[in-house]
Formats: C-alpha cells, structure tokens, sequence
C-alpha cells in the first residue's frame, strides 16, 4: 500500500508518521495509529477539483487489455503512463483515481470518490454483477465476457470494502445475484466475507481464483477459467451453515456408541449408560451427596471402563480429590483416611496411586476462577491429556468470585462456553449445581427436587443433557421408615432418552465411606424395554 510521510504531531518527529492511501496513519516512533476516517484526500494531492479528463484508450499489452475495454470504462492512459479511472456521479464526473507511471501502486485522487468504480458502465438492476478489487481486475473480467457483464471495483482495495459497498448498496441489491472475485489472498478473503455479510442472505456468492486476480487470469490465458470461476461461485453462507446435501449419508447412519454401565442400576437403565459429549448436571441441598456421587461415578468409570478423567474440584485442594480416589479404591471414608495415613499400608497407597491417580489428571486451584480460565484447562484437559471424562465440582463456586452484579448472566456465559466445549471436543461432563433457597422446601429434609429449584439461571437446565437430582432426610433419626443415609436418585431431564423420574438409590456406608446402590421400593420409572451397553467406546 502507497504511504507518503510526514511530521507526527504527537511526538514531535518530522518523518516517522506514514499517511497510507485509504487515509489510515500510523507513527512508528511513537505508536500513535489514526484510523480510516469517514473520508480522506489522498495525501499530497489536491482534491478541490476534477482535472481535464484524457481520453487516450489504447492497448495495454502487459496486462492483455484491448483498447475498446477501456473506452467503454473509459479508463484512460496518458502520454507519461500515468492511468486515470473516472468516478461517475448522476453522470457527472466529480472525482478521479490516477495510478502513477511504473508498475507501483501510486495511486492520487482528485474530487470526492462516491463509492464503487465502473457504476456508470451499468444499468441498475439485472441478473448478475461482479465486484473486484480494483479496476486493473474489472477491466479483466469485463474483457474475458466481451464486455457484457456488469463489473464494478472497489475505489480502495479490500481495506475499504465494507465502506465503498454501503455507499452504493441500492445499485448493489438491484441485481439477483452478486458475486465478489476478490483477490486470492488473506485480505481479500476476509474482505469478500465481511462484504458477503451485509447483503441479502442467498444474494452474496464468493469466486475462488486459482491465481492471485482476475487480472493474473487474465495475463495467464485462462480467460474460460476466469469466466468459469464466476459462474460457479458458491452462494455465501455464514460458518457452521450447512445445505442437508453437504451432510454425508454414512455419517448421519453413524450408530451412536452405546452408554457405559453405572454402578446404580435404576440410573443405568433410564439413561442408557454414561456417553462422551454430553453434560451432566447433579444436584442436592447442601451436604446431601453431591460431590459423594460425582466421585463414585467419575471413580467407576475410571476404574471399571478406563475412561480417562480430567478433576476440577474447585471446593478442595488437589491432594483431597487426589486422596479420595484412592480412599473409594481401598473402601475407606477419606475423612479417615486424611487424619490416619497409616490406616492403609504404603505398598497400597502406592498400587491404588498407579491404578487410579496417575491416569487421571488435576486442575489444582482453589476456589474462584475466571469463566474463559476455567473453560480452557477444561479444553486443555479434553484435548492435550486426552480426557473422555470432566468431573467439576462446582459450577456455582466458578462466579461467586467475579466482580460481576448479575449472576444470571454471568452463569448464561460459563453454561454456553461450557456447552460449546463439549460439542467441539466431544468431553464428557459431570458438573454439579446448588440449589435455591426456597421457602417450605427443607432439601435437607428430603423435599423433592425439580428442575426449577435449580440456582442460578434458567441455562443450567436448558444446556444440560442429564440432571440428576439426590434427595435424602439427613436430619432423620432412622427410627422411621428413612434411613439418614440413603439417598434417593431423581431424574429431571433426560435430553437423549426422555426418560424421567424416580431412578433408584444408594447407600452411604460409613464404615467403607461408599455410596452402594440400593433398593428403594416403589422409586424406580424403569422402561420395561432393556437396555444394551458396551464395555467401552
């Protein structure tokens, strides 16, 4: 791009600040950047008034352009070399571009440039028309369809686009289709699909050039490759827009993997197993089994199908969640094993360490985290260490430190990031949810969970598969027909298979610190149909 330097009126050097020809400015001693303003004069030219308009068309044998190309642009070569192409407006002439004698990109501009280059070829409205970069490109194709098509170029490049195309969008949305041969670079791609975006949807087609331009075709012969490269330019649509006939029939008759078998029976029926890629979201009131189960489900699949597990226990320290897989592996409650070491022997500390932790990996932070830092250990988690499986433990605990005055939308955020990540990697997710505070409902008690009950925003239950709520009456004396430590399964939602309901139980066994599944009479909506699972995936 042409820059003409000057003084810089911020640090006071007297050459440092370029002055580039869409007008931007950038010093190079002091940093200090100006932007693209509304409009510009192209430095050291004045631009009050048109200059007399040449009228020498003649061949331009480098570029294979025929003279009668230029006369209908009216695209005019002068004596010393120099090329002027005029700007058109209600037909008068009010500016023009002249690029200067060599093979440079020295371009003046004289008078006010409207918008887009070759608009006064054209009548409004039509079948197709075509935008390039600039007029070199235009004329090209213009000669490649013996000067029948409407073509028109952007005045500044692709830097200026956006810009040049909203100056003139009425002639632009007049035609059916629009088709932008913009250069075949990174620029010009970017350019062709910030364009694409503010037309009509299903109007906007981009070219793919084999060469750089339509200019290079051009030069090269390959006239019909040019003309071709238009005429089969695909229509434009935003990233992750699919046609149904992109989409391959052997994969949409992929057979999904089969679940992985949990160690609760009513949930592995209901469910279908445990699958990657999804989200599942446990809840309880405080104390009544949340991170218990989280553990035991991360720990079985763990230990039972060798699916690798990523730990983000923001609740506890690293050595805790890392001491009580090993506590599960040898049936010891970890609180006791914590304050006695020596209640299991080294040589198993060791073996339950090889067999269970080393595997797996840890996310060692405490308490509060940024939403984008925790979203990506998580990415790191699933994609660097290869984890099928993300046990984390809590997502309320995740923005109760954020300076932040509205919680709702602050969890919206973390539940979407947390939804894309899984779509994108394919992880499977275990989080865990508190619950509201709600007058009349003791969940400590045993009060029935639903899905309203959740705290937080509504997206926790929207982008979750599973929810799986645990209800027990902690406070019990167990001389009644509740047992204390029995915790019954509730599923509120169930994206894959639509199967709710009460789903079974467990046990928490004090003696071993295990939650074993048990037998609740009348609590199971079990399908009569039987599930098959796999052994792995």
């Amino acid at each position: 791009m042409q820059q003409v330097k000057e003084p810089c009126t911020s640090c006071g050097s007297s050459d440092a600040r370029s002055v580039y020809e869409d007008g931007h400015k950038y010093c190079f001693v002091c940093e200090e950047y100006t932007p693209i303003p509304d409009s510009y004069d192209t430095p050291g030219v004045t631009t009050t008034e048109v200059v007399a308009h040449s009228e020498d068309y003649v061949d331009l044998p480098s570029r294979r352009l025929f003279a009668e190309t230029l006369r209908k642009f009216q695209y005019s070569v002068s004596h010393d070399g120099s090329h002027t192409a005029p700007f058109f407006s209600k037909g008068k002439m009010v500016a023009q571009k002249i690029r200067m004698p060599g093979d440079t990109k020295d371009f003046r501009v004289t008078g006010k440039i409207p918008g887009l280059w070759g608009t006064h070829v054209w009548e409004s409205g039509g079948k197709r028309l075509v935008i390039t970069e600039g007029e070199i490109d235009a004329l090209s194709y213009a000669q490649a369809t013996n000067r029948t098509w409407p073509v028109v170029s952007l005045p500044n490049g692709a830097q200026g686009a956006v810009k040049s195309v909203k100056q003139d969008l009425e002639f632009i949305e007049s035609f059916d289709s629009v088709v932008l041969l913009f250069d075949n670079d990174a620029a010009g791609i970017a350019a062709a699909n910030s364009v694409a975006e503010i037309l009509t949807p299903g109007k906007a087609k981009i070219a793919d050039l084999p060469l750089k331009d339509a200019s290079d075709m051009l030069v090269a012969g390959r006239t019909k490759e040019l003309v071709s490269s238009v005429y089969n330019a695909k229509t434009f649509r935003p990233d992750g827009v699919l046609s149904g006939s992109e989409i391959s029939l052997d994969d949409l008759m992929t057979k999904t993997p089969a679940g992985l078998p949990l160690k609760y029976t009513e949930l592995t029926a209901m469910l279908r197993g445990w699958r990657p890629a999804e989200l599942w979201m446990l809840c309880a009131g405080s104390g009544v089994g949340k991170t218990t189960l989280a553990r035991e489900l991360g720990y079985h699949l763990q230990k039972e199908h060798g699916v690798r597990g990523g730990w983000i226990p923001l609740e506890e320290s690293l050595q805790k969640a890392a001491t009580a897989l090993i506590a599960l592996d040898n049936d010891i409650p970890v609180g006791q094993l914590m304050e006695e070491p020596s209640r299991l022997p080294r040589e198993k500390w060791k073996a339950s360490k090889v067999a269970i932790v080393d595997d797996a990996f840890f996310y060692d932070s405490w308490g509060s985290s940024e939403i984008d830092s925790i979203i990506s250990k998580i990415r790191y988690l699933a994609v660097g260490c290869d984890c099928k499986l993300i046990i984390l433990d809590h997502i309320s605990i995740v923005i109760s430190g954020l300076e932040t005055s509205d919680e709702r939308k602050t969890l919206d955020l973390l539940m979407t990031k947390l939804r894309q990540l899984i779509e994108q990697t394919g992880v499977g997710v275990i989080a865990i949810c508190h619950l509201k505070r709600v007058n009349g409902k003791a969940f400590t008690e045993g009060s029935a969970v639903s899905l309203s009950d959740l705290r937080g925003s509504a997206s926790v239950e929207q982008l979750s598969d599973v929810v799986i709520a645990c209800e027990r009456d902690q406070q019990s004396s167990g001389e009644e027909d509740t047992d204390p430590n029995v915790v019954q399964f509730r599923i509120l939602k169930n994206r894959p298979h639509g199967i709710v309901g009460l789903a079974g139980g467990a046990r928490y066994d004090a003696v071993t610190g295990r939650l074993q599944p048990h037998v609740i009479e009348g609590t199971s909506d079990i399908p009569a149909e039987p599930s098959v699972f796999a052994n792995s995936f």
